[in-house]
């Protein structure tokens, strides 16, 4: 059994480091950071492993890897390390432990890029485009009859709003917190919506200095809230 831990920003618990110690693990920095600025190397630790584990949904870390190129097979089991009820029994020395976590402090610090970006459900996806459209920032292309990722680093941190724009709920933030976004099943609240399309508007009106937002963007922001009022054109 090949075991490869991802680690994220998620501590690292004492039950998670005794499965790490126990199964020999392979332990790698951040899966969506690796993902953008080291497809190669997620990709190749993915193809090997038997057992995946990072601090994201499941959901999360199948369409990361398929992101970088690896398409998990249906046998491999993917975990999410932040919940040790699901992961594998294990007992280890605490100087075991210890190595382990050393292992982990020693991986190279991020860098000044939050690794914040959308991937994509392609069992989900339709290919609408509305989230081209709908993003601000182009993290997004449409490619003939599919859409693609193709500008991670410009997603705004910690903005999931086209995740709520989508139809087909085909959008997840591996590091949002919110159920329905993070990968796994739920909906996202209704007021967590406009308090995003608030939180944007505030945002673009700092930038401009004008109460008024252009009316392609106001029509954007409805898919969020429908009740936003931007303040019409001046």
């Amino acid at each position: 059994m090949t075991t490869i831990y991802f680690h994220g920003e998620a501590a690292a618990s004492e039950t998670l480091l005794a499965t790490l110690a126990t199964n020999e693990a392979a332990v790698f920095g951040d899966l969506p950071g690796l993902c953008v600025l080291a497809p190669t190397i997620a990709a190749d630790a993915l193809a090997n492993a038997t057992c995946v584990l990072a601090p994201y949904s499941p959901r999360a870390i199948r369409w990361l890897a398929d992101f970088a190129g690896a398409a998990l097979a249906p046998s491999v089991d993917v975990i999410d390390s932040r919940q040790s009820e699901t992961l594998p029994a294990a007992r280890a020395t605490p100087e075991a432990i210890a190595a382990v976590a050393d292992m982990i402090d020693a991986l190279d610090p991020p860098g000044d890029w939050r690794p914040w970006y959308p991937v994509l459900d392609r069992e989900l996806c339709t290919a609408c485009g509305q989230c081209v459209s709908f993003c601000l920032f182009g993290v997004y292309r449409k490619d003939g009859e599919t859409v693609q990722v193709v500008e991670p680093t410009k997603c705004k941190n910690n903005c999931p709003a086209c995740a709520r724009a989508c139809p087909q709920k085909a959008i997840i933030f591996p590091k949002c917190d919110e159920r329905g976004i993070d990968g796994y099943p739920g909906n996202a609240s209704a007021e967590g919506g406009k308090k995003l399309a608030g939180s944007i508007l505030d945002q673009l009106r700092a930038r401009t200095g004008s109460a008024a937002v252009p009316p392609e963007i106001a029509e954007r922001l409805k898919h969020i809230d429908p009740d936003t009022s931007t303040g019409g054109e001046q």
